[in-house]
């Protein structure tokens, strides 16, 4: 399964399945009246009468690298340390939860740039995502935006590992990129949903 985000934004996007085009997934982010953002993740297409077509709630909290940030998912609200453990620098995990049979899964880098990935115990990959390239190639032909790749022993829990996504990327994506420090506190200031960790 192959998702693209028809944005190229997490936050706010419509979601396609590349193989059959049609819009899987909403991801919206709002601000309410004190300046608080959240981000809901729903599946296109559903009616509420039928099923709840909300996969999960994330409400952001500023400072601390996201460590207030409050996840709603199946009716229960949890913390996000709670929801998805944090990882360590010299491992390369980023985040750790399990899927809802209890397993374990890690989204760690993969190599030294902006890259991750999400790994089961045995290192196995469930979702791998992609972002277009910028420059002489994007000019030449179209360009190729955000993606995430599912593997089929992930499909089943799909909606648990979009709503993963969208966090990881925005709490851990940015520091991944090759920048000096005063750029990475440039950029979370801008967003104004989340700073980066103050390790």
């Amino acid at each position: 399964m192959k998702l693209s985000f028809v944005n190229d934004e997490p936050l706010t996007s419509a979601v396609v399945d590349s193989a059959s085009n049609d819009v899987c997934y909403e991801v919206e982010t709002t601000e309410d009246k004190s300046g608080a953002h959240s981000t809901t993740l729903r599946r296109a297409g559903q009616s509420a009468r039928d099923v709840d077509p909300v996969c999960g709630v994330i409400e952001w909290q500023t400072g601390d690298g996201g460590s207030g940030t409050q996840i709603l998912i199946s009716g229960q609200r949890t913390s996000l340390e709670e929801f998805m453990k944090s990882g360590s620098f010299t491992t390369g995990i980023l985040r750790e939860f399990k899927d809802p049979k209890g397993n374990d899964l890690y989204w760690r880098k993969n190599g030294s740039g902006r890259e991750y990935i999400l790994v089961d115990d045995n290192n196995n990959v469930i979702a791998r995502p992609s972002r277009g390239r910028s420059g002489f190639s994007a000019m030449v032909r179209r360009k190729q935006g955000l993606t995430l790749e599912i593997s089929p022993a992930g499909e089943w829990f799909a909606d648990l590992i979009l709503l993963t996504f969208i966090i990881v990327d925005h709490i851990h994506g940015d520091t991944l990129k090759p920048f000096k420090r005063h750029d990475l506190l440039y950029g979370f200031a801008a967003t104004g949903l989340a700073s980066p960790p103050t390790s």
